[in-house]
């Protein structure tokens, strides 16, 4: 450990040499000594030495990236981000605007040199790079949201320019870097205690750009979006101008006949956000949502399971929101029977899968399949129950028995599928450590140094196979992943704290409460195996009730305790905490 602290310290007494080569060389030298890539960490040895000189350390660094636009260096610099995020609060702003100020002269086309297209490139990702160490930075302050304020000074400015044309012939000319810029609109948009004005003023440009150029980015735009609705949803929902721009996104993807699916899902995701962020709030649009449904199963009908399942979920988050209104709106469409029914086939509608090598098979349910997902068709269909018999149209009236029994089926789905994945997050909790690159920097070789893996060689062989039907005729680009959207994501939703057993028995009771005669009617079309279970939830109720009073309790110390605060989609689509939308980092970092 001397020795090599010895190393470090005349690499970085290197940084003073006259020669510019050499003060660069030693900046690059400097990320892998800092930085033990076999273990995924600082190295130990060194980080007292290092840290005790951060601040000079990286304005050598700043000195260099002046003289030369160099991604190297501003790896060299996140590697510091990253392996000393404890102590990056003092230097977080300076980081910032420095990084920022980088970006734009090495991303603006108007500060390119001599036309080298060699030099371009290299210049183009070096700021790609600036992007890369001011997302280390958010990342490395999470644990102090009230910091993310005091960045936007440098920050905005930046996302503006990315998300708006410029002064001169109207065009964009930062469209290559959308990406990088959304992810830290993310940042700035979930992990703050309060969505500012000043971030604020980016949601007009960001949904503009949507739709001048950026209609393959929804995907992207759809988490800040997200945060905009949930975490400023009273200054959202105020003004009906923000909520016809959010819907006239969904109306541009939903109304177009040449769209991928994939973009379809987007759309109803980003309509989803919508409608449960803001219950009561927006009639206007309701019907004009639907009516998009409507069209979209008449004209160009879904061809895959889970496009299909992501508009049935828009029907039913509508009928959650008003049943009554959505109900005589789909009567106005003269589509209630139409829809009724290709949601509850969609409901019954099953495959049969391989289940081992040996030629097993077994069923499992083309739609719907994750808890989220099973949740929206309760309450959706849980709330026609709520609506007086004789505002019921005709076809969903006699429909009624069958609209319970599917209802009996999901609880009795839901059950299973929501014990299925406690034990799977149970079990993820037991093996979290076992990969040592897990919040790491990796290095590039780092797979290929380990060896083959088992897993892997599946993943690989999967996704040859998927290839081949591609290429055979046997499928769509979208088929690749068509599986992801099996899976229940992991996100949060403003309907997390709704019981779906609680919500379905006090409709159902307000439904034997109102009209005994039609509910009685309705029971007796039951089968006596569900006329039990149906009985057994109505008695379990209350008791239900109450356990859920105690959980609430205590997720709400536990977040008086030091839990993350509320609201939005967190960048790279993973888990977020709170009740009003999805998705956190991947803190992953390669170089």
């Amino acid at each position: 450990p001397a020795f090599f602290q010895v190393v470090v310290t005349e690499v970085m007494n290197l940084l003073n040499d006259p020669a510019f080569p050499v003060r660069f060389q030693a900046a690059v030298a400097l990320r892998s000594l800092i930085y033990d890539q076999e273990n995924a960490k600082p190295r130990e040895a060194i980080a007292e030495l290092v840290g005790a000189v951060l601040q000079p350390l990286m304005q050598k660094l700043f000195d260099l990236m002046d003289e030369i636009g160099s991604d190297e260096l501003i790896s060299t610099l996140e590697v510091l981000i990253e392996a000393f995020d404890d102590k990056m609060g003092p230097f977080a702003l300076d980081l910032c605007r420095r990084l920022a100020d980088h970006f734009l002269k090495l991303a603006n086309p108007g500060d390119e040199g001599g036309g080298n297209s060699e030099e371009d490139e290299e210049s183009r990702f070096a700021a790609t790079q600036c992007c890369s160490a001011i997302t280390t930075l958010l990342e490395s302050i999470k644990k102090t949201p009230e910091l993310y304020h005091t960045l936007e000074p440098a920050l905005v400015p930046m996302l503006g320019q990315v998300l708006s044309p410029n002064g001169k012939d109207g065009d964009y000319d930062f469209m290559e870097f959308m990406e990088d810029a959304l992810e830290i609109l993310t940042y700035l948009t979930y992990y703050t205690p309060a969505i500012s004005d000043a971030v604020w003023s980016l949601f007009a440009p960001l949904c503009q750009s949507f739709h001048d150029w950026a209609f393959d980015y929804l995907q992207n735009i759809n988490l800040p979006l997200d945060n905009f609705i949930s975490r400023a949803n009273e200054r959202f929902v105020s003004n009906p101008a923000h909520v016809q721009t959010v819907y006239s996104i969904i109306e541009k993807v939903l109304g177009e006949t040449e769209v991928a699916e994939r973009d379809i899902v987007e759309a109803c995701k980003l309509a989803e956000s919508l409608v449960l962020n803001c219950i009561g709030r927006i009639d206007m649009v309701i019907s004009s949502l639907l009516g998009l449904i409507v069209n979209r199963f008449r004209n160009t009908p879904p061809v895959k399971a889970f496009c299909r399942t992501e508009l049935l979920k828009q029907v039913a988050n509508c009928l959650y929101y008003n049943a009554q209104g959505t109900l005589a709106s789909l009567e106005q469409l003269g589509a209630t029977e139409s829809i009724m029914q290709t949601w509850l086939q969609a409901l019954n509608d099953s495959t049969e899968v391989e289940i081992d090598d040996t030629g097993g098979k077994a069923s499992v349910k083309t739609h719907f399949k994750g808890t989220h997902d099973m949740k929206v068709c309760i309450l959706g269909l849980s709330s026609i129950l709520r609506v007086p018999f004789a505002s019921l149209p005709p076809s969903v009236a006699a429909g009624l028995p069958q609209i319970i029994s599917a209802l009996l089926a999901l609880e009795s789905e839901f059950d299973v599928a929501n014990k299925q994945r406690e034990a799977n997050e149970a079990e993820d909790d037991d093996d979290d450590g076992d990969d040592d690159d897990e919040d790491g920097i990796l290095d590039v070789d780092d797979d290929l140094d380990e060896g083959d893996n088992d897993d892997d060689r599946e993943d690989i062989d999967s996704v040859l196979m998927k290839l081949s039907q591609l290429r055979e005729g046997g499928g769509t680009w979208d088929d690749l992943f068509a599986d992801e959207e099996d899976e229940d994501s992991d996100c949060t939703s403003p309907i997390d704290d709704v019981d779906e057993v609680i919500f379905f028995v006090e409709a159902l009771l307000a439904l034997q409460a109102a009209n005994p005669e039609q509910a009685a009617g309705v029971t007796a079309a039951l089968s006596p195996e569900q006329q039990q279970l149906m009985q057994a939830l109505i008695t379990h109720a209350p008791q239900r009730a109450q356990e859920n009073i105690a959980k609430k309790a205590a997720a709400e110390a536990e977040k008086a305790a030091g839990g993350a605060s509320g609201g939005g989609k967190a960048p790279g689509g993973q888990v977020g905490v709170s009740t009003a939308a999805c998705f956190s980092p991947d803190g992953e970092r390669r170089f």
